[in-house]
């Protein structure tokens, strides 16, 4: 939309530079003298000042709308956000309040709350008690939004499978890779890094992209405070994940902000699912370990009879 208006603005200011004179002629001279105008002169004068009220009347326009969306701004994504979120996963999406101001490149997402897919007990997937994004304003002008820095806090991740013996998260990956497409989703793994993905495949990938869609570059993710609830020898434990710091996402140019929701959501999942195993294991040594001490007991017990 921006390079339309740029190219009216363009053509308008080519056009009046070239025929100004037939234009503006018309103001330099006194009333009451005639003005021998051929038609064509007159057609040039008529389109010049068409376009001159146009490009005014659109930037009217363009300055109303944007005053608008600045005043408006926290109330459209705290509708918009939810709304977006909701058609990636496929589940409800709850926003408890927006802080952000466009100027001064920031926004932030306060109790954020992504329900569970069909067919798994528990209301939510996980809840987010806050989510930080630092970011250059000019940039959401252009097709590519640089974001500074993106933190999230108190991730509060719900695990649990569902009779098919499929995770909700993985249910949710599926559903996300399934909105943005196998091009989107095959894109750069979580463990990898833009150095040791190949050129061909970031050619491929860049080639692929709809030229439409806006890019995300993100300089700096974290994510602390998190922890995931998930059933550990037959009982509900809540364990710590360790915290995520990566830099330089979508560096290729290739990923939307689509994309780095499924990217980021792969990381949650498979960090997950090690700190499950951890406490798995560590639950079986403990147990292994307690029944040989019930063991050792109830020998010494045996040998004190005889």
């Amino acid at each position: 939309m921006s390079e339309i208006f740029i190219g009216l603005f363009v053509m308008t200011l080519i056009f009046v530079s070239f025929f100004k004179d037939e234009i503006f002629g018309s103001l330099f001279k006194s009333k009451g003298v005639p003005q021998n105008q051929s038609k064509w002169k007159k057609t040039f004068k008529a389109i010049g000042w068409f376009l001159i009220c146009l490009n005014f009347w659109l930037i009217v326009i363009l300055a109303i709308v944007l005053l608008l969306v600045y005043l408006n701004a926290g109330r459209l994504i705290q509708y918009f956000a939810p709304s977006f979120i909701s058609k990636l996963t496929l589940t409800q999406t709850e926003l408890g309040s927006v802080d952000v101001s466009l100027f001064k490149g920031h926004l932030a997402l306060n109790n954020l709350a992504i329900g569970n897919p069909e067919g798994f007990k528990d209301k939510n997937a996980f809840t987010l008690n806050n989510i930080t994004v630092q970011f250059e304003p000019i940039t959401l002008f252009r097709k590519r939004i640089i974001v500074n820095e993106l933190d999230i806090k108190g991730l509060n991740l719900s695990s649990e499978l569902n009779v098919q013996g499929k995770t909700n998260i993985g249910q949710l990956l599926d559903n996300v890779n399934q909105f943005i497409g196998p091009t989107e989703a095959q894109s750069v793994k979580p463990e990898q890094t833009n150095e040791q993905v190949a050129p061909e495949q970031k050619a491929a990938e860049a080639s692929s992209k709809h030229s439409s869609s806006k890019s995300v570059l993100i300089r700096k993710f974290q994510l602390t405070d998190s922890a995931v609830r998930t059933g550990v020898a037959g009982q509900m434990m809540t364990i710590p994940l360790p915290e995520l710091h990566q830099q330089n996402i979508g560096e290729d140019n290739t990923q939307t902000v689509a994309s780095v929701f499924s990217q980021i959501l792969t990381q949650i999942n498979t960090e997950s699912v090690k700190a499950a195993a951890e406490a798995a294991k560590e639950g079986l040594v403990n147990t292994l370990e307690s029944g040989k001490g019930v063991v050792n007991d109830l020998t010494e017990s045996i040998k004190e009879l005889f």
